[in-house]
């Protein structure tokens, strides 16, 4: 269980240092010098922004909160924090890239749990950076700490490549480790190379993908923008991507059931149409929706309310928009007709879907509008 909650209360100064060391330097091996790093680490702006003569301000960013904040869920402060400093050989620098990798907002790459505490229980720990880990196309792998978006300088595939090559290696070197050491200690699973993890994952999504016999009720398909790929707290790397959704109809507690179209994911909306990601895993029907689920962000609206709306905007200059409003209204005829269609049939439809959705938002991939609460008007309210 965490012992802050950043996010609703504030600290002072003492409170926060106490809780760090669990009341007792002694945790820190007595090292105040420590301490203090982690303070101005995370806290510089909070407690240390008028003081000149900070040692370690220039590690300061907006990741070491975040960063810290994983620590902290993780039950990681105190003695094992500083075995973690002890195992980076107090490198203040290796200590903070290795909290990168803890605390990124990766969470499928990022170094779980399980990996830190049996590294941590281990007679003889092992690094958590591996310097031999190279990926293709990339001579040199250097850590800015000046970046807080992107401190390795990939792209997005590199950065989730390096990542995974790491965690491979972390948990290979703790399993020699174990049996070198005669620890007794369970080993990691082991984890096949990324390009062959990369494979099996696109096979496994082919066969997830919604097929185009698949039958939709036309009165529960939207459409609209998505991100998806990483959580909620990756500093902005993600992907967006444009989607169909189909509204399950499955209440779960207070929020409906979605899903996206063809690569079938999950998410939860709540009443008002916005996105709820929960903080563990809900289930319903086979269904698991958690905090790490790929959907990250969503910008839908119903098809049919969709043209509606388009063509009430363009029933506003008639005599100009006459041949836009026979289009659409044929359109929207031609869904309604028989109420069921196959998503290869609304595969064949989506490029008008596509204008009549930025003939009334703007380009599909510009922040300009905020939609979220266009799907509320026609989102029945699930029932407990």
């Amino acid at each position: 269980m965490s012992r802050f909650n950043f996010y609703g209360e504030s600290y002072d100064k003492d409170f926060i240092e106490q809780t760090i060391i669990d009341g007792d330097i002694n945790n820190f091996k007595g090292d105040y010098e420590f301490l203090e790093f982690i303070m101005q680490w995370v806290f510089f702006r909070d407690f240390y922004e008028t003081k000149s003569d900070c040692k370690y301000k220039k590690y300061s960013n907006d990741n070491a909160i975040l960063n810290f904040i994983r620590l902290d869920e993780y039950d990681l402060l105190d003695k094992k924090l500083y075995k973690i400093y002890e195992i980076c050989g107090k490198d203040k620098k290796e200590f903070i890239r290795v909290c990168y990798h803890i605390g990124n907002g990766l969470e499928k790459l990022s170094f779980s749990i399980d990996e830190i505490n049996t590294n941590l229980l281990l007679k003889e720990p092992v690094s958590f950076i591996d310097r031999n880990v190279k990926i293709p196309d990339v001579d040199k792998i250097d850590f800015n700490f000046g970046d807080k978006f992107n401190p390795y300088n990939l792209n997005i595939d590199q950065l989730d490549e390096y990542n995974y090559e790491l965690k491979r290696s972390l948990r290979h070197r703790i399993n020699l480790s174990i049996k070198e050491n005669g620890d007794d200690v369970k080993p990691l699973e082991e984890m096949m190379p990324y390009t062959e993890e990369v494979k099996n994952e696109k096979i496994d999504s082919e066969k997830m993908k919604v097929k185009d016999d698949y039958i939709l009720d036309i009165n529960n398909v939207y459409y609209g923008k998505q991100n998806v790929g990483v959580s909620s707290e990756s500093f902005g790397l993600g992907l967006s991507i444009v989607s169909f959704f189909e509204d399950t109809k499955t209440a779960l507690f207070k929020f409906r059931i979605f899903k996206s179209i063809p690569a079938v994911d999950y998410c939860l909306l709540d009443e008002s149409g916005k996105l709820y990601i929960p903080d563990q895993i809900l289930s319903k029907d086979n269904i698991k929706i958690g905090p790490n689920s790929p959907i990250r962000s969503v910008e839908i609206i119903n098809v049919l309310r969709l043209f509606k709306l388009v063509i009430e905007k363009l029933q506003e200059n008639p005599i100009d928009n006459e041949l836009e409003i026979l289009n659409y209204q044929g359109m929207k005829e031609v869904l309604t007709k028989d109420r069921k269609l196959s998503f290869g049939d609304l595969k064949k439809y989506e490029p008008i879907i596509k204008n009549a959705y930025e003939f009334l938002f703007g380009p599909i991939f510009s922040d300009e509008k905020d939609i979220y609460n266009d799907i509320s008007d026609n989102y029945d309210s699930p029932k407990k």
